[in-house]
């Protein structure tokens, strides 16, 4: 698996386990994240998401997540 592929798998992991039919409002989930995270794995979802940003997908794919992200962001 190259950088790429591996960043984009952690992100989804991300997304996937923390955003889902049973967390209430992205809000919620995103403080239960970060409440119950340990400090690296926080760090390493924001080097991801940087990735993420800087990476080359298509600027429709990159808005699908945006919001996503930058509520994440703002949340920390």
């Amino acid at each position: 698996m190259n950088d790429k592929d591996y960043i984009y798998e952690e992100l989804s992991d991300f997304l996937d386990g923390t955003f889902h039919q049973d967390m209430g409002t992205p809000e919620k989930a995103l403080h239960e994240f970060i409440e119950e995270a340990h400090k690296v794995c926080i760090e390493n979802t924001i080097k991801y998401i940087t990735a993420f940003l800087n990476s080359d997908p298509s600027t429709e794919k990159k808005k699908n997540s945006l919001n996503i992200i930058l509520t994440f962001i703002f949340l920390l």
